[in-house]
């Protein structure tokens, strides 16, 4: 069976990835014909984690600049994904430092994009 869907998902630290889950088990319990890559930790609900974000979590402009030879490999492996896969759809959940970053590839490839930032309290 071919997936009919390619969908997205990035975040970057594990209170993302929280939703990033759910969010992937919403779509999952719609419908199986997608293929879901993401930016995260490795889940059953999906297909191909293109970044693992394991031990690299951040928070904060402070975090990415400690981080920044990581950030710039998982963004150059993101846009090569995007270029060539041009997903449908894309959901980027908080992490605005790293996620504007996509944005111009994910515009010229002509994805829908959601940007998701969850409550937060401090």
């Amino acid at each position: 069976m071919s997936k009919s869907a390619d969908i997205l998902l990035a975040c970057g630290e594990p209170s993302g990835f929280v939703h990033l889950e759910n969010i992937a088990l919403a779509l999952r319990n719609q419908t199986n014909n997608i293929s879901i890559s993401a930016m995260g930790y490795p889940s059953n609900h999906i297909d191909n984690l293109i970044v693992d974000i394991k031990d690299r979590a951040s928070m904060g402009l402070t975090d990415i600049l400690k981080n920044t030879r990581f950030y710039t490999k998982s963004l150059m492996k993101l846009k090569q994904y995007i270029n060539s896969n041009k997903p449908k759809i894309a959901v980027l959940i908080d992490n605005f430092e790293f996620n504007a970053l996509l944005l111009k590839c994910l515009f010229r490839n002509y994805c829908n994009i959601f940007y998701f930032i969850p409550p937060k309290v401090w």
